[in-house]
């Protein structure tokens, strides 16, 4: 699957926000963010992949709740939707047992641990039978990772108020929210996104969905953390930069069947994203694509990335990558 440093998570919002700060659309005002057509078939280009029709209805296990409405209220013209197929995300129950989802106690975080991110995940964990209700907890808790899934004892340290965490956690930053009170939301622009498998189903951005495939076909794949990340930055009602742009996404994988690295996916899909755009009309062109991942010329495709990469610079088409980090 794409390879990434997490660190280049921030360097994509900036990059987001830097051209669509750049774009300056604007949406109209009073309106709401719920004037969407059913999913249909969209016509585009075949890549002789399966092309069965789907409307999206999350599983309630899959479904992101939030309890803060959209930010910026924003109107999206009606639009034909394509998805190759429903994607849906592991169960809590597919990666841990019954048992580890009611810990007896709560990981301690270690900051001389190689594993700076998961030490203390709480991801789906019914905490209720803990007591947390003592400071010598809350530099673990400072230190968590949880959805809202995670079930909370009615006792917890002060300092450590949950939903106050996530509802901060949602805000993207970098002035990014008074844009979206200026009513410039990216509207009027799509985006393409290059990524893993992705919840087609997730509350932040289905609405903006426009395409979703795979290059190659990737059917024994559930949803990954990353690409939805990914999408709900860009384009999330309550956490994206740009919560008015549609969403044309492709998921791939980088690795080949040696197991080594491989950009021929990747170059597919910026050419299939890229034959897509000549069939949009001018309000709904593909003015950026993201994709997470650092080209090394010693790796194989690397040709095919710089042929499609002249490609959309030809086309006007801004591509957001990383860096090489070695």
């Amino acid at each position: 699957m794409l390879k990434i440093d997490k660190i280049y998570f921030l360097l994509l919002l900036v990059g987001l926000f830097t051209f669509l700060t750049a774009c300056g659309v604007k949406t109209e005002k009073n309106a709401t963010a719920d004037t969407f057509s059913e999913p249909v078939a969209i016509e585009v280009p075949d890549t002789g992949t399966s092309k069965d029709e789907h409307i999206i209805t999350a599983r309630p296990s899959d479904e992101v709740v939030s309890e803060q409405t959209s930010v910026t209220p924003t109107t999206l013209p009606e639009i034909t939707k394509y998805v190759s197929r429903r994607v849906v995300a592991p169960r809590y129950t597919d990666i841990w047992s019954e048992s580890d989802l009611v810990p007896t106690v709560l990981p301690h975080w270690n900051d001389r641990s190689s594993d700076q991110w998961f030490q203390v995940d709480l991801r789906g964990k019914d905490l209720r039978g803990l007591d947390l209700a003592n400071d010598n907890v809350l530099n673990d808790l400072l230190h968590s990772i949880f959805d809202t899934n995670t079930l909370w004892p009615d006792g917890l340290p002060d300092g450590f108020i949950p939903n106050s965490i996530l509802e901060i956690g949602k805000n993207p930053g970098l002035g990014v929210r008074q844009l979206h009170d200026k009513e410039i939301t990216g509207a009027g622009i799509s985006i393409g996104i290059i990524d893993q498998p992705l919840l087609t189903s997730h509350v932040e951005y289905k609405d903006n969905l426009v395409l979703y495939e795979e290059i190659p076909a990737l059917d024994d794949y559930d949803a990954a953390m990353h690409g939805s990340a990914v999408a709900s930055l860009a384009v999330g009602k309550n956490v994206g930069v740009a919560p008015g742009a549609w969403l044309y996404y492709i998921a791939g994988k980088n690795i080949n069947d040696d197991n080594k690295t491989t950009y021929e996916y990747t170059a597919q899909a910026i050419n299939r994203l890229l034959d897509i755009n000549e069939t949009l009309p001018k309000g709904q062109k593909i003015r950026a694509i993201s994709i997470s991942i650092a080209f090394i010329s010693s790796n194989t495709g690397y040709p095919e990335i710089e042929e499609a990469l002249a490609r959309a610079k030809d086309n006007g088409v801004f591509v957001i990558g990383v860096p090489p980090t070695f």
